[in-house]
C-alpha cells in the first residue's frame, strides 16, 4: 500500500453552491459510519507508523449524540436567551444512526421535562437547545440565513455537529480527525493545523474510498502540508500532529507558526501566489526533520 495514498481528492469548486434551505435529514445521504470510521483510520495510522499505538479520541462512539445531523437552527419559541437546532440523526440515509437517535431522544426529552421552563414552553426533543451567545446557528441554519460553516466540533461538549444545510456527511472524516486532536490547533497555527487534518481526512477518503474531497477553505494548509509530505513523507507529519511530543513541537513550532500566517482558513485560493515565498519553511522543515529525526523520514533526500 503505497503512503501517502495519492493521487488525493481535491475539493468540490462547487461546494459553496450547495445549500438546502429547509433539509429533513434525507439529503445527508454521505454520512460515514463513526465507528467503522474510527477503525479504519486506525488501520490507516498502523500502517504508517504501528508504533503510536491506538488513537485517542474524546468521542464516546457509544453515546448517543456524539454525532448529531443539525438543521434550521432558530431562536426557540417562548425562551429567550436560547436557540433551537432540529436534529435530524433518524432520517438520515445511513440507517446505523436511526436506533441511537431514539435513544437519545428519550434521554432529551427526559432533560428538558426537568427544567420547568422548557416544560412550560412545550420544549420538544426533536430539537437541541443552546444558549444563544454559542453561535450554534452558524451550524445549523441556511449560508442565507446565518450558516457560515459546514461541520464543527464541541471538544468541550464532546459533539460532532453536521449542518444539514450545507453538508451530506462526508464531513465527518475531517471533523473526527479533530476529537483526536492531543493538544491545541495554536500549537501549530490554525491555518497549518486544518491543513494536517485536511491532508490525514483526504488520505483516508483515498485509501478506504470515502466519498470526502477536501474543503477549499483548508487548501493553503493543505497545499504546504503537502509540500513537506513530499519531502520528508508523512510519517514524521503524522507523529508530530498525534504526539505532540516537547522534542517534535520545540522543534518545528516556529517553522509551522510562521507558515500558518500565510495560510489562514477561509481565503479559498487566495493564497497560492504566496506559496512560493513559504519554500524557505518547507526546506527549514525538511532540514531540521532530517537532522533530527531521520528515522522518521520516509522520503530519500532529492
Amino acid at each position: 500500500m503505497p503512503i501517502p495514498n495519492y493521487p488525493h481528492p481535491t475539493p468540490d469548486p462547487n461546494a459553496a453552491t450547495y445549500n438546502v434551505l429547509k433539509p429533513t435529514g434525507v439529503e445527508v445521504s454521505q454520512l460515514p459510519d463513526l465507528g467503522t470510521l474510527a477503525a479504519n483510520i486506525q488501520v490507516w495510522l498502523n500502517e504508517i507508523d504501528p508504533t503510536l499505538g491506538a488513537i485517542k479520541s474524546w468521542c464516546d462512539l457509544a453515546k448517543p449524540g456524539t454525532v448529531l445531523i443539525v438543521g434550521n437552527g432558530e431562536a426557540a419559541p417562548g425562551l429567550p436567551g436560547f436557540d433551537r437546532l432540529k436534529v435530524l440523526n433518524g432520517s438520515v440515509t445511513n440507517a446505523t444512526y436511526h436506533g441511537i437517535h431514539n435513544t437519545w431522544k428519550a434521554v432529551n426529552q427526559k432533560s428538558l421535562d426537568a427544567k420547568p421552563k422548557f416544560k412550560a414552553n412545550n420544549a420538544s426533543a426533536d430539537y437541541l437547545y443552546i444558549a444563544s451567545d454559542m453561535n450554534a446557528v452558524s451550524y445549523a441554519q441556511h449560508r442565507d440565513h446565518g450558516g457560515t460553516t459546514s461541520g464543527y466540533t464541541d471538544s468541550e461538549g464532546k459533539r460532532i455537529f453536521i449542518n444539514a444545510h450545507s453538508d451530506k456527511g462526508d464531513m465527518l472524516v475531517h471533523e473526527f480527525f479533530h476529537t483526536c486532536d492531543p493538544g491545541d490547533p495554536s500549537q501549530l497555527g490554525w491555518g497549518m493545523d486544518e491543513g494536517m487534518v485536511d491532508f490525514f481526512s483526504r488520505d483516508v477518503a483515498k485509501r478506504f474510498g470515502y466519498p470526502y474531497r477536501g474543503n477549499g477553505a483548508y487548501e493553503g494548509g493543505y497545499q504546504v502540508v503537502k509540500r513537506i509530505v513530499d519531502r520528508v513523507g508523512l510519517k514524521l507529519i503524522v507523529k508530530l500532529w498525534f504526539q505532540r511530543s516537547e522534542a517534535l513541537v520545540k522543534t518545528f513550532q516556529k517553522i509551522t507558526l510562521a507558515a500558518a500566517e500565510f495560510v489562514k482558513p477561509g481565503e479559498e485560493g487566495e493564497f497560492t501566489n504566496r506559496l512560493g515565498s513559504l519554500n524557505p519553511l518547507i526546506a527549514e522543515f525538511e532540514k531540521e526533520g532530517r537532522a533530527k529525526f531521520a528515522a522518521d523520514v520516509t522520503v530519500a533526500r532529492s
